[in-house]
């Protein structure tokens, strides 16, 4: 399941991640069950890193 962030429609997550209503892009609706043994954290941190890069060190 997934929530248009530009509409907030919900619709059943599809191949190209494009809101079958108006075309904006789907986000997951619900976060990831909270667990202390976190399994996807490096992953997390390299993506949080770029899109910080991206914001504030615009050189």
């Amino acid at each position: 399941m997934q929530k248009c962030e530009e509409c907030g429609k919900y619709s059943l997550r599809n191949e190209k991640a494009k809101c079958p209503y108006c075309g904006g892009t789907q986000l997951n609706a619900i976060p990831p069950k909270f667990s202390l043994i976190d399994k996807y954290q490096k992953y997390r941190l390299i993506y949080f890193k770029e899109e910080f890069d991206k914001k504030f060190n615009k050189s």
